[in-house]
């Protein structure tokens, strides 16, 4: 993923980039992308951290299978962080063609060298007015 990636995503979408991170973004997307994920309240996460703490069992253990799914992918760490900021409530990861869109932006990005600009126009098939506004950003 390059350096630019994030600054094509929504704000939205940047607030779930930088609670989870990239590699955990990346598999929301590439699971959820572009669905309504519903994830547990922080005082129901809390209660069942209590509960496998009490019972010295994982976590997942005390999870409901959707919310399990979503722990298994991204992990614990992110998992609880996201829902300590989106609980009771639902995250849409962005599209899987609005993340592809984005790291081709800034695939461009990261190839401009300043002296390149035509031939990033002919290798990317865009125009110079979408190239200049693209770079300016």
């Amino acid at each position: 993923m390059t350096e630019y990636l994030r600054e094509f995503l929504s704000d939205y979408q940047q607030m779930i980039y930088d609670t989870v991170g990239k590699e955990a973004y990346l598999k929301l997307v590439e699971n959820f992308g572009g669905q309504r994920v519903f994830l547990w309240k922080a005082d129901t996460l809390d209660r069942a951290l209590h509960r496998a703490d009490t019972r010295n069992i994982p976590l997942a253990e005390c999870l409901s299978n959707k919310q399990k799914a979503i722990y298994d992918l991204i992990g614990e760490d992110a998992y609880v962080e996201l829902a300590e900021k989106f609980g009771g409530g639902c995250i849409v990861p962005c599209s899987r063609h609005t993340l592809h869109n984005a790291r081709w932006k800034a695939d461009i990005c990261n190839e401009f060298d300043g002296m390149n600009f035509n031939e990033l126009m002919r290798k990317y098939h865009v125009s110079k007015q979408f190239l200049s506004e693209l770079l300016k950003k």
